[in-house]
């Protein structure tokens, strides 16, 4: 009370002390506020009580001029002008008000005036009523609106059925039908006494149309048992006597009451939404009508065949973090209404397959959304499928037509050759070199473009080659243009690598070094054949070997002799080398074709087959040599020397030892020294050294493969 005053001193005193100054200057101490005083008021409905002095109840002797405070309101909205309108005060109790004069010019400068408001029930209306579909209903209405209001402070007691009573309000959807008694007493105050006024209400029962019992058809179906049907049959707990009323315009109510065709309805007017409203009018006063409809929903399946799906994009696997990833459905040749639908699809990783959900609109055939990249975490190919569609305001009642929608996204592996492996096997000069790479498990099946260097004894930078990888191995040609240095130290190295299906592109650095073995020029080849007799030696001459040292070379012989594919090993000197054709490929006379049909050098073993000069032809006769038994060194120019013909031919290392009958050597003949004259070249005997008539001995050593020697004796006669 004391903070009130002071507030009101300050802020209402202040302002006006200009007044006080003058009004009171003659007389500063003669006004004050009086003394308190009291009324106590039973009877508020008075119309008296609306316009309450507040000065005329102060005692002692107030002056005028002084301010009033509504104690029971907040400070700054409390001050008025002294006169209450008690029948505004909408509680029963203790209400005060302050007089405050100024303090500078009364003494006794502040004073209350109680009022003690009595209790008033008001007066209740003779017809209160409801009806029992009304969910909260205040008692203050069952009031006479055209009297003072009760008082709000009072107790709501029910004197038939408590159920639903809740401070001032009753549930009459609760209670239900039926009459109902409340009363509201107001407790005594100070010499008032208590007021009660009690109410009756009646809650009416408002008319039930019942509960629909909708339908709802695909327009698939055999709409021919929904051909008559009773609207009637379609509601549940509905009062009798209502009447049907159409609410879509289809006019099957114009020539029945309450029967409808469904079908004629779709083949009328096509699939949609169609609404019966069955009204019941309330008997009483109180309570509306009622009304229920009957929805009836034909729809039609949306056939979505033929459309495609693609999601994009495939992408490479350091690009998993931070990819994005958006599908789109495109309509097939069918109708697909706009709208908001929800599609159903899954993805599919080979071992997992999840169940998604993409809800958005359908716009001029198409629909987009956003998939997740949480849904595509590693490496691998993703099978997107599309397992229904469903517009979102439809019923679902319809199984629309989904057909194939499918698409793959694919997540490349990054190409690493991390434990991949070449092998090169040593190359002849001027062929390209076969590669072999393995156990790329990183890389899948498809082409790539590797770049690559040479180094070491042939260098290239900067070179590019497509190969193929399956199952993780490839297999490809480095051209012998790249590779023309004979020597065992080329290095041959990987330096990045290109998926060209998905231009996922990496570094590499896997290498391998080679040989490359000298290829045999042939070009300058020629042949020479030296030979007369069947029995002696072949011997094959080549020039045009270059700088080789040992060759091995295929041959074959046609004509009077013929043997395939025959193998000789030749060392080679300044470019030249020989061979002996074996006896045993020559056992017929006449001309013999030899062909030379490819040169190996045996170091590295490169072989080229010979096209030019590769082809002589020599003729063999037989030359049997024959051992005579005799001669006669007579000098008659007739058998004056003893000779084997054509031995040197045959056996051009053999030798031959002439013996006396003691044992002793007198001629030593070889392919230098074919014929004995008889003299005693070897050994003195006899006169002047010449051997006399009689009986020799001789001992042929052929020196040729495993040929024994053979032994013989000869006549000399003079």
């Amino acid at each position: 009370m004391v903070e009130k005053l002071l507030f009101f001193v300050k802020n209402h005193f202040v302002k006006v002390s200009f007044f006080f100054l003058i009004f009171f200057s003659t007389n500063s101490y003669s006004q004050c506020a009086g003394t308190n005083g009291s009324l106590t008021i039973c009877n508020i409905q008075d119309p008296a009580n609306q316009n309450i002095n507040l000065f005329s109840l102060l005692g002692g002797s107030p002056t005028t001029g002084g301010a009033w405070i509504d104690n029971s309101k907040p400070v700054g909205n409390n001050s008025f002008d002294g006169y209450v309108n008690a029948q505004t005060l909408r509680n029963s109790g203790v209400y005060t008000y302050t007089y405050v004069q100024n303090p500078s010019s009364c003494t006794n400068n502040t004073a209350t005036v109680t009022l003690k408001i009595g209790p008033y029930s008001g007066v209740p209306s003779p017809n209160v009523s409801t009806c029992d579909d009304v969910e909260s209903f205040s008692l203050f209405q069952a009031f006479d609106g055209t009297k003072l209001q009760p008082q709000l402070n009072g107790q709501w007691t029910a004197n038939t059925n408590s159920a639903s009573l809740s401070g001032s309000t009753i549930k009459p959807y609760v209670l239900g039908e039926g009459t109902y008694s409340y009363t509201y007493t107001i407790p005594a105050l100070d010499n008032c006494p208590e007021q009660s006024a009690s109410i009756i209400v009646s809650i009416f029962r408002k008319p039930a149309s019942g509960s629909p019992l909708d339908i709802q058809v695909c327009s698939t179906v055999d709409l021919t048992q929904y051909k008559s049907i009773n609207l009637n049959d379609r509601l549940v707990g509905e009062d009798a006597g209502g009447f049907w009323s159409e609410a879509s315009g289809t006019n099957e109510l114009s020539q029945t009451y309450n029967i409808i065709d469904l079908e004629h309805i779709y083949q009328t007017l096509g699939a949609g939404t169609y609404n019966f409203v069955y009204t019941v009018t309330s008997p009483n006063p109180i309570c509306t009508s009622s009304q229920s409809i009957v929805e009836i929903i034909i729809e039609d399946p949306i056939d979505f065949t033929g459309s495609t799906l693609t999601v994009n994009s495939d992408i490479c696997e350091n690009q998993i973090a931070t990819a994005n990833y958006s599908a789109t459905i495109t309509k097939g040749p069918n109708n697909v209404p706009n709208g908001s639908y929800d599609v159903y699809y899954t993805i599919d990783n080979g071992t997992t397959t999840k169940n998604l959900t993409a809800t958005g609109n359908f716009t001029n055939g198409t629909f987009s959304f956003v998939v997740d990249r949480a849904n595509l975490p590693a490496v691998g190919s993703y099978i997107f499928t599309v397992t229904n569609i469903v517009i979102r305001n439809s019923t679902g009642i319809c199984n629309n037509v989904i057909g194939t929608i499918t698409d793959v996204l694919t997540i490349t592996p990054f190409p690493r050759l991390d434990a991949a492996v070449l092998k090169i096997d040593p190359v002849c000069s001027g062929f390209d070199a076969a590669v072999e790479l393995s156990n790329a498990t990183n890389l899948a099946n498809g082409n790539y473009r590797i770049g690559y260097t040479l180094s070491g004894d042939n260098v290239a930078s900067n070179q590019i080659m497509d190969i193929t990888v399956t199952n993780g191995v490839s297999e490809f040609f480095i051209p012998a243009n790249l590779i023309s240095n004979v020597g065992t130290n080329t290095v041959f190295k990987i330096t990045d690598i290109i998926n060209l299906a998905t231009s996922c592109a990496n570094t590499a650095n896997l290498s391998k070094a080679f040989t490359i073995n000298l290829s045999p020029d042939t070009s300058g080849i020629s042949l020479s054949i030296v030979n007369e007799c069947l029995e002696g030696d072949t011997v094959v001459e080549i020039e045009g070997l270059d700088n080789l040292t040992e060759v091995t070379l295929d041959y074959s012989l046609s004509g009077a002799n013929s043997a395939l594919n025959q193998t000789a090993i030749v060392k080679v000197q300044n470019g030249k080398g020989s061979f002996v054709i074996p006896e045993a490929q020559l056992v017929s006379s006449g001309t013999t074709n030899f062909t030379l049909n490819s040169v190996k050098v045996n170091q590295g073993g490169c072989t080229e087959v010979v096209e030019d000069n590769n082809v002589a032809s020599f003729t063999l006769n037989n030359c049997n040599f024959f051992i005579p038994d005799g001669f006669s060194p007579n000098g008659d120019g007739k058998n004056d020397v003893f000779r084997i013909l054509n031995i040197q031919f045959i056996y051009p290392d053999f030798n031959l030892d002439i013996y006396n009958r003691y044992g002793n050597v007198l001629f030593h003949g070889d392919k230098n020294k074919l014929e004995w004259d008889g003299s005693n070249s070897d050994y003195k005997i006899g006169i002047d050294g010449i051997a006399p008539n009689g009986v020799y001995f001789y001992v042929l050593n052929f020196n040729k493969g495993n040929k024994k020697p053979i032994q013989g004796s000869l006549y000399l006669n003079r």
